[in-house]
């Protein structure tokens, strides 16, 4: 994350999402077509600029990274009239999903126009951003029970599309119905019990311990 605001270049200009009304800070994501290289600009890799405005208590409030609200709340920051934080090499949707979770804690953005929309686009997403969602949220480190309710809407409306694949995404979001199905299904219907992996985030999976329990109730099963 840097502070001091990179020029995007003039070909790309930043897609505005506004979040909040009387907003007082902007996150800036940049999305790229590859990962970059120590000391990188990345100019020519930009794939997606998105600008989301956003108020800074939210932020403070509801983030448990102590290097956000350090930097939110440090008067040099303020004093610089600093607006705009850089988040490089994110998913601006994910980024909008994350921020859509702790905004719907309000009843009014809930209930908004504006909260429906944001609602309803991030609620379209694909499978596979739901891993990018848990990545980006290890450097925001919102509080997740707030994407645990979020999740449970976005469950609802394209949990049946997925099936099994939702492994992982059900146990990060403590969704406790659909992992338990997934996992009965997998038990009884699966010769081995294989994990779907997100290619582009091998590191977020079911731990080993978990899948190797639903090996062993296999076994007994079967036996």
């Amino acid at each position: 994350m840097a502070t001091n605001i990179a020029t995007p270049p003039d070909s790309i200009a930043p897609r505005v999402v506004t979040m909040a009304e009387g907003h007082d800070l902007t996150l800036r994501v940049t999305e790229y077509t590859k990962p970059l290289q120590a000391g990188e600009d990345g100019h020519d890799k930009i794939k997606a600029i998105v600008d989301f405005n956003v108020t800074r208590q939210y932020l403070i409030d509801n983030s448990e990274s102590e290097v956000i609200k350090k930097l939110l709340t440090t008067r040099e920051f303020a004093e610089a009239g600093k607006s705009i934080i850089n988040l490089d090499e994110h998913n601006p949707l994910a980024v909008e999903a994350i921020l859509c979770a702790i905004y719907r804690k309000n009843e009014s953005w809930r209930l908004s126009t504006l909260g429906e929309e944001v609602t309803a686009r991030t609620l379209n997403l694909g499978l596979d951003h739901l891993w990018d969602i848990v990545s980006s949220n290890r450097f925001l480190m919102i509080e997740f029970f707030h994407l645990d309710m979020w999740f449970r809407l976005w469950y609802d409306k394209n949990g049946i599309h997925h099936g099994t694949k939702l492994l992982y995404p059900c146990f990060q979001f403590n969704h406790i119905e659909g992992f338990l199905s997934i996992t009965e299904y997998l038990v009884y219907n699966s010769a081995h019990v294989k994990e779907y992996k997100n290619t582009k985030h091998p590191d977020l999976h079911v731990p080993p311990r978990v899948i190797s329990r639903f090996c062993i109730r296999k076994t007994v099963s079967s036996s």
